[in-house]
């Protein structure tokens, strides 16, 4: 997901955009503001070869309120950070997968 093209979401804002550009190197013209969890729904839903993200990134308390009362949608992965990190994807995503692999993976190799 880091090296990758796919636009991401993150809550309009929160201080999630200058991490993800500053510490992880994420291009930012990949990230996507939403304002309300009701564009994060939109934004999963459309998927990113639609207009809308191929993931959300916020922290964890948030993300999970959102998926709350959003059964579609779940967090993959472990925590990453002290701060609690959440990612929410469309249930089935590959890209679920490959995040739920190399977030581990780049925390056992001090590279995240």
């Amino acid at each position: 997901m880091i090296t990758s093209d796919t636009p991401i979401g993150y809550q309009t804002g929160s201080f999630t955009r200058s991490y993800l550009t500053e510490e992880l190197g994420i291009a930012p013209s990949r990230l996507i503001p939403l304002p309300s969890t009701l564009k994060y729904v939109e934004a999963l839903s459309l998927g990113p070869s639609n207009g809308g993200v191929a993931a959300i990134v916020d922290e964890l308390p948030y993300a999970q309120y959102f998926l709350s009362t959003r059964c579609g949608f779940t967090i993959v992965g472990q925590q990453f950070t002290r701060s609690g990190w959440g990612f929410a994807f469309p249930k089935g995503s590959q890209l679920a997968i490959d995040m739920s692999i190399t977030i581990p993976t780049l925390s056992e190799n001090g590279e995240l």
